[in-house]
């Protein structure tokens, strides 16, 4: 069994590591190879540690959250599957086993924190319109707090009294939490493309996005051939660029 010790410290190494991830960004400790070997530390079991950060590494690697999409929880879900597996003394195979699950379950938790964060900068955005410097820096840290509850809580929970009873807790809520959870998941993608497209000079290259939007609803293609094509098309252009602007030189100094 995990002591309520134990159970504190990997609470805290979590929200240390979403804030690493969603805030600092002092040491990518939030990466499952770094936080898995924090986790290892505090239930002394580094080797297990690093084989279950190390193996979770390679699963996350090329996953992240553009635009507001939401994404397994590696994070968390490294520090639950050591703490338990280091603490049944279970094997390599069965601390996997209990992480997989709960990254995908603490996609909830993310979503839960963007959507609540939303208050804080609408109420950012209030205070910038006034002035008040004081105000919005609060905010900030509020916001701190929210990813802190939604990370640190769970694992706790998830460590003192075992994985089942976070699934036991989510399995009692209603229906409807999943629904608006659910829904607001699928909203965040799509505002966080909106706000992408907002800070970037659209109208000029507007050609762009419909072929990358007819490449990737009409042909199917993934993520990593349109931004294959993309580079190609880039690259051609900067070429052509470049070849036309050497030529009008050579035919100035020509007419010079």
């Amino acid at each position: 069994m995990i002591s309520l010790t134990q159970s504190l410290l990997l609470a805290i190494w979590a929200s240390f590591c979403i804030l690493d991830l969603k805030s600092f960004k002092i040491a990518l400790f939030s990466r499952p190879l770094l936080c898995g070997f924090g986790a290892g530390i505090i239930m002394g079991d580094i080797p297990l540690g690093l084989q279950v950060g190390g193996t979770l590494e390679l699963a996350s690697m090329g996953l992240w959250n553009f635009g507001g999409a939401t994404i397994p929880d590696y994070t968390c879900a490294t520090i639950i599957g050591i703490a338990i597996g280091a603490s049944t003394g279970a094997s390599f195979e069965s601390a996997i086993a209990v992480a997989v699950p709960v990254a995908l379950l603490f996609t909830y938790f993310d979503v839960l924190a963007m959507t609540f964060n939303t208050m804080y900068v609408h109420k950012a955005d209030k205070m910038c319109d006034e002035g008040d410097v004081a105000g919005l820096n609060r905010m900030h840290n509020w916001g701190f707090l929210t990813w802190i509850v939604t990370r640190g809580v769970p694992v706790f929970l998830a460590c003192y009294f075992g994985s089942g009873f976070i699934t036991s807790l989510l399995n009692s809520l209603p229906q409807w939490v999943f629904s608006g959870i659910s829904a607001a998941g699928k909203l965040m993608p799509c505002l966080g493309i909106a706000l992408l497209l907002r800070s970037l000079p659209a109208k000029k290259y507007f050609p762009y996005i419909i072929c990358g939007y007819v490449l990737a609803a009409y042909f199917n293609l993934s993520f990593i051939p349109i931004a294959l094509i993309g580079v190609a098309v880039i690259w051609i252009t900067e070429m052509n660029k470049k070849e036309t602007a050497t030529s009008t030189n050579h035919s100035d100094s020509e007419d010079f």
